[in-house]
C-alpha cells in the first residue's frame, strides 16, 4: 500500500459541505483507504482572481491504485459532484489533486507528482503540512516551503471534526489526550551542586507528557495514534515543531499561557536523576471547552488521557471524559495521579487503568508491600468495576495486570539502566499499541513491560527504542505485533 495526500478546494456552493461530500465518495473508493484529514482553510483566489474566496483541506490515504488509476477516480468523482473544467483556475463546486504519491515524481501531459507549482501555494501546502509536515519536495520538507509561501489572506477555518459525519469510516486506532504537556530538556554534569555554574553535556530536547509520550512509542512501534494537547506560547510552537520532526500526528488547542519546561540533569559521578518539573500554565474555562469540543469530534478505537492536570481544570475532568468517550465506542484507558485518579476510579468505567504502586496503596487504604497484598488490590479494584483492567508497573520487580478474574505478573528483563525517565509512559504506549491491533491482553501487557525496559536503555528524555523492545520481547519468548490491517 502507498500513502498519497490529495488536496481539495472549492470556492462555488456550500464550500465545505462540497469538500464534505468529495471525501465521503473518495472513503467509499475500492482500494482506497482514507487513514486522515487535514484542518479546513480559506484562502483567495490564485491564478484568477475575480471570484470567490476558496476553502481547501488535504486527505491522506492509503491505496494500492497506481498514480494513473488513483487519478482517473479522483476525477471520476469530480465528475460525479458536477465539476466542469471550462476555465483554467476558474471556479469550481469540487476540485482534486494529487499532491503527493508516495516518494514517486512523475511528469507527464495531465499527471504531475508532486503537484504542479505546489510549492508555491500556501492552501495547498498548509494542509499537507497537517499531514505530512516532513515530506520532502524538492529536497526540502513541506513546512520548509510553507514557511516561504505568501500566506497573506489565508486563515484556518476549523481544526479538526469538520468533516465528521461526512467520512463515516475514518477512525483513528489510538487518540491520546495531554492536558499539561512540557519540552523535556535533559543533560549530563559530572557533580552537581548549589550555588556555583553547573556545566552541562549532551543535551536534548523531546515533546514531552503523558499522552504525547504514548503517542511517540505507538509510532516508534510502526501504530498510528493522533495526539491531541494544549499548547501555548513560544514554547507552544517549540512543541508543535518537536512533534512535526518526530511526524506525530497532532492537533493543538491554543492557549494564553506558555507551555512548561521540565528539565533533568543525570549526574555522572554518582548516576543519580535531578528532575526539575514546573506546574505548568492555568487553563481558562474557554480554553478547556475548546478542548473538549476537538476531543469529542475525534472517533477512536482507544482514547488514552495520561498525565497531570494544569491549574484551572476541574478534577472530574477524566471522570467525565471516560464516560463520553465509552458512549462513542472508544475504549479509555488513564494515567494519572491524585484527586483525577480518584474521581475517575470511584465514577468507573475504564477499559484500562496504570496507577502507581503508592496510590494504588492510597486508593486501598492500606499498605501493598507483599506481592500477594498488590494482587489483591489491583483485582478488587478491577472487580469493582473502575476499570476493566488494572496494570501496575514496579520497577525492578517486574509489573502486574489484574482483571476481575486473574492476575498476571511479569519478571522486569535484566538490563544496564541508563535513566528511568519515561519508562511508563513507555510500558503504556506499547500496551495500548499492542492491544490496538488486536493482541491478547497478556501478550499486549508483555509488549508493555519489555517497552518498559527498553526505556531505561535509553538516555536522558528519550523514549523506548523499537529494535531494543523487539530484542527483549524476543527474550521473553513473546513477539511483535503484525502491523494493523488496511480497513
Amino acid at each position: 500500500m502507498i500513502r498519497a495526500v490529495l488536496g481539495l478546494g472549492a470556492n462555488l456552493g456550500d464550500r465545505m459541505a462540497n469538500i464534505a461530500a468529495a471525501l465521503e465518495r473518495l472513503s467509499a473508493l475500492a482500494r482506497v483507504r482514507m487513514i486522515g484529514i487535514s484542518a479546513l482553510y480559506e484562502s483567495p483566489p490564485w491564478g484568477v482572481t475575480d471570484q470567490p474566496a476558496f476553502l481547501n483541506a488535504a486527505a491522506l490515504v492509503e491505496t494500492d491504485l497506481d498514480p494513473h488509476a488513483l487519478l482517473d477516480a479522483v476525477l471520476a468523482v469530480e465528475k460525479g459532484m458536477g465539476r466542469t473544467r471550462a476555465e483554467r483556475w476558474g471556479p469550481r463546486t469540487i476540485d482534486i489533486d494529487i499532491l503527493l504519491y508516495g516518494e514517486i515524481e512523475i511528469a507527464e501531459d495531465g499527471l504531475q507528482i508532486p503537484h504542479a507549482r505546489l510549492t508555491e501555494r500556501a492552501f495547498a501546502l498548509a494542509p499537507l503540512v497537517d499531514l505530512c509536515p516532513e515530506a520532502r519536495i524538492g529536497g526540502r520538507t513541506a513546512r520548509e516551503w510553507l514557511a516561504q509561501a505568501d500566506q497573506a489572506g489565508m486563515r484556518c477555518l476549523a481544526r479538526s471534526g469538520w468533516y465528521q459525519g461526512a467520512v463515516s469510516g475514518l477512525v483513528t486506532p489510538i487518540v491520546t489526550l495531554t492536558l499539561n504537556p512540557t519540552i523535556d530538556g535533559s543533560s549530563e554534569a559530572e557533580t552537581v551542586v548549589p550555588t556555583h555554574k553547573v556545566r552541562t553535556t549532551n543535551e536534548r530536547y523531546d515533546p514531552g507528557g503523558g499522552g504525547i509520550n504514548v503517542a511517540r512509542v505507538v509510532h516508534e512501534l510502526g501504530g498510528e495514534a493522533l495526539a491531541v494537547a494544549l499548547a501555548g506560547g513560544a514554547t507552544g510552537a517549540l512543541l508543535d515543531e518537536l512533534l512535526g520532526r518526530e511526524g506525530i500526528p497532532r492537533r493543538l488547542v491554543r492557549i494564553a499561557g506558555h507551555t512548561r519546561i521540565s528539565y533533568m540533569v543525570y549526574e555522572a559521578s554518582t548516576g543519580r536523576e535531578y528532575r526539575f518539573v514546573p506546574d505548568g500554565p492555568e487553563i481558562a474555562d474557554a480554553e478547556t471547552a475548546a478542548c473538549a469540543e476537538l476531543v469529542h469530534a475525534v472517533r477512536c478505537r482507544y482514547f488514552v488521557a495520561s498525565g497531570s492536570l494544569p491549574r484551572g481544570i476541574r478534577t472530574e475532568v477524566y471522570a467525565e471524559l471516560a464516560e463520553t468517550t465509552a458512549a462513542a465506542g472508544a475504549k479509555f484507558v488513564l494515567d494519572t495521579s491524585g484527586d483525577a485518579l480518584v474521581a475517575a476510579l470511584r465514577r468507573g468505567g475504564l477499559h484500562l487503568v496504570k496507577p502507581s504502586l503508592s496510590e494504588l496503596e492510597a486508593f486501598s487504604g492500606r499498605p501493598l508491600r507483599e506481592p500477594a497484598a498488590q494482587d489483591e488490590a489491583a483485582r478488587a479494584l478491577a472487580r469493582s468495576g473502575a476499570a476493566e483492567m488494572v496494570a501496575l508497573t514496579l520497577g525492578a520487580d517486574g509489573a502486574l495486570l489484574a482483571t476481575r478474574d486473574e492476575v498476571h505478573r511479569l519478571a522486569a528483563p535484566q538490563v544496564k539502566a541508563r535513566s528511568a525517565v519515561g519508562a511508563g509512559d513507555s510500558f503504556l504506549g506499547a500496551m495500548v499499541h499492542g492491544l490496538s491491533t488486536g493482541m491478547a491482553p497478556r501478550a499486549a501487557f508483555a509488549l508493555g513491560v519489555a517497552a518498559g525496559a527498553a526505556a531505561v536503555l535509553t538516555p536522558g528524555t528519550e523514549l523506548c527504542r523499537r529494535a531494543d523492545v523487539e530484542r527483549l520481547l524476543g527474550e521473553m519468548g513473546e513477539a511483535m505485533p503484525e502491523p494493523a490491517q488496511p480497513r
